[in-house]
């Protein structure tokens, strides 16, 4: 999840090019982050750190509580 759609495509690409892998959402801010999360129940997540409105950070800490068995990795561009 990330507020830059080419950074989106790049890591959409990378993850889909690895056997078994797949990508079911994407989301261009922490809200929609953490509703896609809520509903589609991923086992990971790639997390933007900074991103409008509800931050990666905030958005983690939320997924996390609620869906404690899915694993998030946060990057930056900082």
């Amino acid at each position: 999840m990330d507020d830059h759609a080419a950074v989106r495509a790049g890591l959409k690409h990378l993850i889909s090019s690895r056997p078994g892998w797949s990508v079911c959402g994407e989301a261009e801010n922490g809200a929609q982050a953490l509703a896609l999360a809520l509903e589609l129940k991923p086992s990971a997540i790639v997390m933007d750190i900074s991103m409008p409105g509800i931050d990666g950070l905030e958005a983690t800490r939320q997924i996390r509580q609620q869906l404690p068995n899915t694993e998030v990795l946060i990057v930056s561009q900082q």
